[in-house]
């Protein structure tokens, strides 16, 4: 069983960041951009863009969140 922390660092944050990801992406921020706004490095978000981002939502609604209620996803 995972703690509450660990959920959050393995499962919750990089889902949100694959979503905020793809949202700067689309419009229009350089990967070297939404690196330093993120505080990642550009690889990560290389990597992040290649997961689709509705999986991303998936994971975070089974987690208990419902992020579509937020108009950006």
């Amino acid at each position: 069983m995972l703690f509450p922390e660990e959920i959050f660092v393995k499962q919750f944050l990089p889902n949100i960041r694959i979503l905020l990801t793809h949202e700067l992406n689309n419009k229009g921020f350089t990967q070297v951009k939404i690196a330093n706004v993120l505080g990642i490095s550009q690889a990560r978000v290389n990597a992040y863009l290649k997961n689709k981002p509705e999986k991303a939502l998936r994971i975070i609604n089974r987690l208990g969140f419902n992020l579509s209620l937020i108009h950006i996803w």
